[in-house]
């Protein structure tokens, strides 16, 4: 079972990382493969292989289907279906997932629908319940996400949670309630659980972490509370999943067998064992209903009912079968799971702490009791911390010391018991959720103190394949029972991962990646042993911008944790919106902006014309603006030249017409350059005819988003550059846009293909 389980997730494993899907019809073979795994021993290992392979496949291919038609995306759609969420508030509207029955076009014509697709619906006047059935009218696209080295991909994550479109409501017409949901619908119950829990506590200060404990929403969490749980390596306990339950399980269980004996003549009939673990099990199934059956309450619940099953059965099973087992039945109910860090993290921690607390003497003490459990998973998923995130919450031991005792035996048990008398009596449950809440206050200052340290959060670069199996050993080694020879040696093999080799480029020349960062722009350009950010792309709302959703995560992958130079071209937000980010989360040496006034910054002076360093065989130079321009706004963008000798790149911002002609009048005769940055993304009011032939790029690169709302680059744009040859690549068909220039090469790698697996949309 050990082995099969494994062999069955490097099947999935394998899949998950194809570009493609194999041909359907390889699933037929799978009733064989079951076959022959259980008729002939020989075979049973390659087919729980081949077995996890083909079951991946199968559950593909059914998600894959109801993809939207090209065709249909930016349309005016009339959908009919069922509100399948809990909505979430957005700035200015609410974000939900609507699982789709009907779906016709502007004419009245009738189309495959997506099946469920995830929709913000702006200024909403209404109320969402979910179950309720609506007709909406509606404009869809394929699921499309940022692809950039390091970064989020949001693709695989609509594709685990079977979404197949996103889109928007039109607020003008059309929109109508057709049918109120079940009264016994899932969602419908949370969702008025969520509403009695906000008349109550009104989501301000610590009372919005209150949610989370009971729904697994956490929505109303702030970002920088948010952040102080991650600094801290406590934002598990605001996850639903093993701890919860399992305390909630724990509690019935115990509480059962102390009540049981009380039942009579039916005590002698049914051993209390079984009962508690029946109870326990009903239990740990309601929390996860609350929590809307998410993919970590599955799994724990999954994990929790095999080591019940086992005391129903009144056989002992070893711990490693139990994890297998549940292994192989969470792969089977979600075989995706392994796109999620939440699934690796999950199962490695049980693997973990099964392995340090097993075999071992003096197990009494709270040191033993609470002390070792958090220091075995500091450092046995110190790995995986490194690979997922780049960073590792130094004092999340000693926060997690403190914090979860606390939490577990007072904070959830307050939670839980308030908000069940919901339900009962309002005035028991408001004392209950108010005692809670201020149980939250009182550690809360201290996990603020702990992440306000300097220290407090160690960041590395993304490890390599080899540092990461050196990794694994090292902290294999260091988790051997104690009087094993040779244990500090795990040190010396974790090193690779704190020292992680960076690819740096040779001198003379450069590495420039365009990010996807949607409408905006992002650009990064290396040299040996300095770096230059070109802009730092949009914000989008109060929780979300380029900066720390793509520039940040892209760095760290690089294993780059300072900026020499940050060129902000000007401020509109398309281009300024990620900075606060960038200047929270790393060290900028120098800012040369247009707009020097609107940036706090030491060292932040104005991009003038003139301007000129070297760095590492490489010459930049600022082309404009002037001193004395009387231009503002877009045609006041610092414009950059960086060139080694034979092949330069030009960075133009959002210039315009007139801010091209200024600088054919002054500096025609430097414009040109092997690469250019198309000036302000290819609208109709740049990239003059002019401007174009002086530069005479060998390539145009746009920074666009997919299918936004300008439509750029605008097709007569795109004409110009062919006209004359120009090869053409944009952020929105190609993702992030890597060009190696070296002083007789250009290598260019394009993300979105480089990292192309079958789920994402190719365009």
């Amino acid at each position: 079972m050990r082995t099969g389980s494994i062999l069955f997730l490097c099947g999935i494993v394998l899949l998950l990382h194809s570009p493609a899907l194999p041909p359907f019809y390889l699933v037929y073979l799978l009733p064989l493969c079951l076959y022959l795994g259980f008729r002939v021993p020989v075979l049973l290992w390659p087919m729980y292989f081949v077995c996890g392979l083909l079951w991946a496949l199968l559950r593909a291919d059914i998600i894959l289907q109801n993809n939207l038609s090209p065709v249909l995306e930016g349309r005016h759609l009339t959908i009919e279906g069922r509100i399948a969420s809990l909505p979430t508030d957005l700035q200015d509207g609410r974000r939900f997932v609507f699982k789709v029955d009907k779906l016709v076009d502007e004419q009245g014509q009738e189309h495959a629908h997506p099946g469920t697709v995830r929709l913000s619906w702006y200024a909403a006047d209404v109320p969402l319940i979910p179950g309720e059935y609506w007709r909406l009218r509606v404009k869809l696209k394929q699921p499309h996400g940022f692809m950039n080295p390091g970064g989020f991909d949001y693709e695989a994550w609509l594709f685990q949670q079977g979404i197949r479109a996103t889109g928007y409501v039109n607020n003008k017409t059309g929109n109508v309630r057709l049918q109120r949901g079940d009264a016994y619908n899932l969602n419908r119950i949370r969702y008025i659980m969520r509403e009695k829990l906000g008349r109550v506590l009104n989501f301000h200060s610590s009372a919005s972490l209150i949610p989370a404990l009971v729904l697994g929403e956490r929505s109303t969490i702030r970002s920088e509370q948010w952040q102080i749980l991650t600094a801290t390596g406590t934002n598990h306990l605001l996850a639903i999943s093993g701890l919860h339950i399992g305390l909630v399980a724990g509690f019935i269980y115990f509480l059962t067998r102390w009540l049981w004996p009380l039942a009579g003549v039916t005590a002698l009939l049914i051993p209390s064992p079984k009962v508690a673990a029946l109870a326990a099990m009903f239990a740990a199934l309601c929390y996860a209903a609350m929590a809307g059956f998410s993919v970590p309450t599955q799994r724990a619940l999954i994990m929790l009912t095999v080591l019940l099953a086992t005391t129903l059965m009144s056989r002992k099973v070893a711990a490693s079968s139990i994890i297998s087992l549940a292994l192989l039945l969470v792969l089977i109910i979600d075989p995706f799971a392994p796109l999620s860090a939440g699934f690796w993290l999950s199962f490695s921690a049980v693997i973990v702490i099964t392995f340090g607390m097993s075999a071992r003497i003096d197990t009494g003490g709270f040191w033993w009791r609470w002390g070792r459990v958090q220091y075995l998973v500091a450092l046995g998923l110190l790995p995986l911390l490194v690979l997922w995130f780049q960073k590792i919450p130094l004092l999340s031991i000693a926060a997690n010391l403190l914090v979860v005792p606390w939490v577990s035996f007072i904070t959830v048990p307050l939670v839980l018991l308030g908000s069940t008398a919901l339900w009962i009596n309002n005035d028991i449950a408001v004392y209950l959720l108010q005692m809670a809440t201020k149980s939250i206050d009182l550690f809360w200052p201290l996990l603020e103190w702990l992440a306000d340290l300097d220290f407090s959060v160690l960041v590395l670069g993304r490890p390599s394949l080899l540092a990461l199996i050196a990794a694994i050993i090292g902290v294999t080694l260091l988790l051997m029972p104690r009087g094993i020879p040779g244990r500090w040696l795990g040190l010396i093999w974790l090193l690779p991962l704190f020292f992680p080799l960076q690819d740096r480029v040779e001198p003379g020349e450069a590495r420039l990646t365009l990010l996807d960062v949607g409408q905006g722009l992002a650009a990064v350009l290396e040299t040996r042993h300095h770096v230059l950010l070109y802009d730092t792309g949009p914000r989008y709302s109060r929780r979300f911008d380029a900066g720390s959703a793509v520039i940040i995560p892209f760095l760290r992958h690089r294993n780059i944790n300072h900026i020499d130079l940050l060129v902000q071209s000007h401020g509109d937000n398309d281009h300024i919106g990620g900075l606060p980010a960038i200047l929270k989360a790393l060290p900028v040496a120098r800012i040369l902006s247009s707009v020097s006034d609107q940036i706090e910054h030491d060292r932040v002076r104005d991009c003038r014309r003139g301007q000129a360093w070297s760095w590492d065989g490489l010459r930049f130079e600022v082309l404009y603006p002037d001193s004395n321009s009387q231009l503002s706004g877009n045609d006041r963008s610092c414009i950059l030249k960086v060139s080694n000798g034979d092949r330069a790149v030009l960075f133009t911002g959002d210039i315009e017409a007139r801010a091209e002609q200024l600088i054919l009048q002054r500096d025609e005769d430097k414009l040109a350059s092997t690469i250019l940055l198309a000036p302000h993304h290819g609208s109709l009011s740049s990239s003059t005819p002019e401007f174009i032939s002086a530069v005479n790029p060998e390539y145009v690169l746009f920074p666009v988003g997919y299918r936004n709302r300008f439509g750029f680059p605008k097709k007569d744009i795109i004409r110009r550059y062919q006209e004359r040859d120009i090869s053409r690549l944009d952020t929105a068909r190609h993702g992030a846009i890597e060009i190696r220039i070296g002083p007789d090469s250009l290598i260019i790698r394009r993300h979105r293909q480089y990292a192309q697996r079958f789920w994402h949309v190719t365009h």
